[in-house]
């Protein structure tokens, strides 16, 4: 009997993510046809050497103001999953019926009639 041990799944680090999108975005493929009649596809990675320069002051603000909208952003969404909170709350008030009652219910329903 043969086990076959699992393997332990690696957390991904902001540089193991930015060497995965650079890999994607900067493989040259050459695409020819094999003795075989087959398609061989051959990806040859593209050399790009990228230089940036960053002041840290400017990289704290950054941070500052992306933390800013996203805080905006996600108060604007809890605004809106309350409005709809409320409206689902005046719908019980109201005995407003689902219109996609489950199936489990509606028979649930009938063997009590």
């Amino acid at each position: 009997m043969l086990l076959i041990q699992p393997q332990q799944q690696q957390i991904p680090t902001f540089f193991n993510l930015c060497k995965l999108i650079i890999n994607k975005k900067y493989m040259q493929k050459t695409y020819t046809k094999n003795q075989e009649g087959k398609l061989e596809v051959t990806t040859t990675p593209e050399v790009v050497i990228s230089t940036q320069t960053y002041d840290l002051s400017f990289l704290k603000k950054q941070l500052v103001s992306i933390q800013a909208q996203k805080d905006e952003q996600m108060a604007q969404r809890d605004i809106e999953l309350a409005e709809v909170e409320a409206l689902i709350a005046e719908c019980i008030n109201h005995d407003v019926e689902d219109t996609e009652v489950n199936e489990l219910e509606r028979l649930q329903e009938e063997k009590t009639k």
